[in-house]
């Protein structure tokens, strides 16, 4: 029988002060982690790689809108996706909303590969 374990139990993961992925812990023999969302608030590429890579276990992700930075670029990739059916945007595509949303051009080529798996996995996106 699985039965949650105390309060004090509940794990909260942060990369760059921006991702937050929660965490509830239940037992059945050993401690089992169970990631249930992930809140996107403000946040640089660090951010936007923590996000690809929980979509990509496809773990819902809420970003939060006029946060700024990399939850509007999710933002922004979700609403591309959202308008064009599907459609993944192209490189340039991908640059002109990285820079719109941060302010500034992408710091590697990485960073187009995670904003390719978010959108990939926009459907597991939520904006608030």
């Amino acid at each position: 029988m699985l039965r949650p374990i105390s309060g004090k139990q509940l794990k909260l993961h942060f990369r760059e002060s921006a991702v937050f992925s929660l965490c509830y812990v239940f037992h059945l023999g050993e401690p089992l982690h169970i990631p249930f969302v992930v809140l996107l608030v403000n946040g640089g590429d660090g951010s936007l790689q923590t996000c690809a890579e929980k979509l990509d276990d496809k773990v819902p992700l809420l970003a939060i809108a006029g946060s700024g930075r990399a939850a509007e670029v999710v933002i922004s990739i979700k609403k591309f996706v959202g308008k064009r059916q599907g459609e993944i945007p192209t490189h340039d595509q991908f640059l002109r909303l990285y820079v719109d949303a941060m302010g500034y051009a992408p710091s590697g080529s990485e960073v187009y590969d995670w904003m390719k798996t978010i959108a990939e996995f926009s459907k597991y996106v939520s904006m608030a």
